[in-house]
């Protein structure tokens, strides 16, 4: 009965624990998300399995 009991508790408290990882995982996931301003500045087919972007770094800043 005891077996039964300290299984039940160390299943909830693992769950718990992956609850926990996933959500900071998926908060820190929104909160650092880097929203640049990066844009296109210019597009280039080379060949027909290549194409050159040029891009200009926005620098990232937020509004």
């Amino acid at each position: 009965m005891h077996v039964s009991t300290a299984i039940k508790w160390l299943h909830r408290l693992i769950t718990i624990l992956l609850l926990i990882i996933v959500a900071g995982y998926f908060s820190y996931e929104y909160f650092m998300k880097s929203r640049s301003d990066d844009r296109l500045v210019m597009q280039k087919e080379i060949s027909e399995n290549v194409t050159l972007y040029v891009t200009q770094y926005g620098g990232g800043n937020r509004a």
